[in-house]
């Protein structure tokens, strides 16, 4: 019985000094005067600019490249391209890692059609 008592009465004396460090610890956060929510849908709309990418014109370095409506690999293709097949622009420098692609936002010079193209697939062009 005795054994028990010790036992529970360390137990309880861990407990406090966990709470106590708890309690610490979030009187050093900083005060949020506002709820704050961040939901999967509105940060994967978020993109990033690729540094020296705005408003360039590309030409695409491959063969039955993929233009897909997201980006991401298994989004749905909206065409194909192909090298030496017409200008290509990307929009803004608008860039977006995911399955282990760098997705760039490219808009068709002549149709004005936007996609996401893999950034290995194109070469802005020296002007």
């Amino acid at each position: 019985m005795r054994k028990t008592k010790k036992f529970v009465a360390t137990i309880l004396s861990l407990g406090m000094m966990l709470a106590c460090s708890v309690t610490s610890f979030a009187a050093e956060l900083p005060a949020q005067d506002h709820d704050v929510s961040v939901s999967v849908e509105s940060a994967a709309a978020r993109y990033s600019i690729w540094p020296g990418w705005e408003n360039k014109t590309c030409d695409v370095t491959g063969d039955g490249v993929a233009l897909r409506r997201e980006p991401n690999k298994d989004a749905e293709r909206v065409g194909l391209l192909y090298q030496g097949e017409g200008a290509w622009v990307v929009t803004s420098g608008e860039y977006h890692i995911q399955d282990g692609y760098i997705w760039m936002k490219v808009t068709d010079s002549s149709i004005g059609y936007t996609g996401w193209v893999a950034k290995r697939y194109l070469k802005v062009r020296s002007n």
